[in-house]
């Protein structure tokens, strides 16, 4: 059963060359397909996998969080005002509308 089931996994280069993943970066894709395919691969091993997936909709799942962000708003209940791990302090609002008008080059 696990052999056919290594048999399923698509290639590689097939699979980054699906149309869905376009949108991203080449090496973004890469990386997504390498890691979504040797995750089943071990899974498969472990015998935890019966039936394969959908592998493209796993590795497109994989690229977007990859492109997006990790960043994300916290609560700094800490006691320390401006706590390292969680990046610096905040700007005012009007600094950052000042900010927000450097959009080309300046003479910094």
């Amino acid at each position: 059963m696990a052999k056919a089931l290594y048999r399923q996994l698509p290639k590689l280069d097939l699979l980054v060359s699906k149309p869905a993943l376009s949108r991203f970066p080449h090496d973004v894709a890469v990386a997504a397909a390498r890691r979504v395919l040797d995750d089943l691969r071990a899974q498969i091993g472990a015998g935890e996998v019966t039936a394969l997936p959908d592998v493209l909709a796993l590795v497109e799942a994989a690229a977007k969080e990859h492109t997006t962000g990790r960043l994300r708003p916290v609560i700094n209940a800490t006691g320390v005002v401006v706590h390292t791990n969680l990046g610096r302090a905040p700007w005012p609002a009007a600094a950052r509308e000042a900010v927000q008008s450097l959009t080309g080059y300046c003479n910094l």
